[in-house]
């Protein structure tokens, strides 16, 4: 019993550890994230951002191509080709 109780106190704090460290994270990162620029498509059925101007998801889009900052591509989701 006293095996599990360590680990699991182990893992508590292990997780504890890693929220603070996200709570605590540098400010001009996050600002440097939200400015990042990314591209959409701006057809009608698009629904994903892209970290690269020269991703394959963006081969099919009919309309124009839009670089934005990442803040602004409201609802799409991240590309699964391009954005890790």
């Amino acid at each position: 019993m006293t095996m599990t109780t360590n680990s699991f106190t182990r893992s508590l704090t292990v997780t504890l550890l890693l929220l603070l460290f996200s709570i605590t994270a540098n400010p001009t990162e996050i600002r440097s994230q939200q400015t990042r620029t990314v591209y959409i498509c701006t057809g009608k059925y698009s629904k994903a951002y892209h970290a690269r101007r020269e991703c394959k998801g963006l081969n099919n889009c009919k309309a124009r191509i839009k670089a934005v900052k990442i803040s602004e591509v409201g609802k799409r989701k991240p590309c699964k080709i391009c954005v890790s």
